[in-house]
């Protein structure tokens, strides 16, 4: 394998422009970490449409679950015994398919679909890789079509459809007190059967900041959200959500992240599907179904702007 050393001066003025990484060889007891370049730093040489330089971007065009920048985890998993935290993984539960419905808010040729049984507790997920969260404002974008089918009488116990995870943090070290409710998903946002069955949940959870604001959804079209976020556990935080470019909430002077929130460990990882659970309601022979498109994750140290994400998303 070539290995190659990047030397030259400690300025990384122009360290964006790199299209190619070489394996390389530092001093093992002394490594030069200034001029070490990390693959978590870099961003994409190829860029997606509209020539915004993506952290992170699945588009499902290529067929694949394969993302176009970054790495992916995908999950499919069947929890039938929960006193015994006993489960299958299902992949089948996810797939890549042709676009069932196309139309200006989304031409694809390809999207992501999330199916399941109404049944037990259960997920059907698509994850991106955890990227470096703390400091960091991040644009999450992504597309969705939710089909009257499932979602006109739907029954659950509860069910998400989207979640940014801090797991390993939460409970199992220590941290769930500082995540509004506990647990070591930290943001995430679910269906509300009441009191309206047509509406989204978002939930910020760092503790004090907690906020659940909530809007309407539509079905049987491809809707379009981008949500701002400024990663902190100081009081200057702020997220905002646009849904199909229009501005639906915004909250500033809070704190994003948990007090102890500690980088690498917790860094974020966003998966979008459904993740839900039927313990008291629902049956095997009930499938709930979700598509996803398009979902990107943009760096505003990049030079990225909402407006062009938003332009993005509309095909200008």
């Amino acid at each position: 394998m070539e290995k190659r050393l990047f030397g030259g001066s400690e300025n990384t003025v122009g360290w964006g422009a790199i299209t190619a990484i070489h394996m390389f060889v530092t001093n093992a007891h002394t490594p030069i970490t200034k001029r070490t370049v990390h693959i978590d730093n870099l961003i994409a040489s190829t860029l997606p449409p509209g020539n915004i330089p993506a952290r992170w971007l699945a588009t499902f065009e290529s067929g694949s679950y394969d993302p176009d920048i970054g790495s992916r985890l995908v999950l499919g998993q069947h929890v039938f015994d929960e006193e015994n935290d006993i489960s299958q993984y299902h992949l089948e539960y996810t797939t890549v398919i042709d676009n069932p419905v196309p139309s200006v808010r989304n031409p694809s040729a390809k999207v992501f679909k999330s199916h399941v049984p109404q049944q037990g507790y259960i997920r059907a997920e698509y994850e991106a890789n955890a990227v470096v969260t703390e400091g960091k404002t991040h644009i999450y974008a992504w597309k969705e079509y939710l089909p009257s089918a499932t979602f006109d009488n739907i029954d659950f116990y509860w069910l998400s459809l989207g979640q940014w995870k801090t797991y390993p943090c939460g409970e199992y070290s220590g941290w769930g007190e500082q995540i509004c409710g506990g647990g070591g998903i930290f943001n995430d946002r679910d269906l509300q059967l009441a009191p309206d069955a047509d509406e989204l949940r978002l939930r910020f959870r760092a503790e004090p900041d907690c906020h659940e604001p909530t809007h309407t959804f539509e079905k049987d079209v491809w809707t379009s959200y981008a949500l701002e976020v400024y990663w902190t556990n100081s009081e200057n935080g702020y997220y905002r959500l646009f849904k199909n470019g229009e501005l639906v909430f915004e909250r500033s002077g809070i704190k994003t992240l948990l007090d102890d929130f500690q980088p690498g460990t917790c860094d974020m990882k966003w998966a979008m599907g459904i993740y839900s659970n039927w313990w008291s309601t629902g049956g095997s022979e009930v499938e709930i179904t979700y598509y996803l498109d398009d979902m990107a994750i943009f760096d505003l140290d990049h030079g990225v702007t909402m407006d062009e994400v938003l332009n993005w998303q509309d095909g200008v």
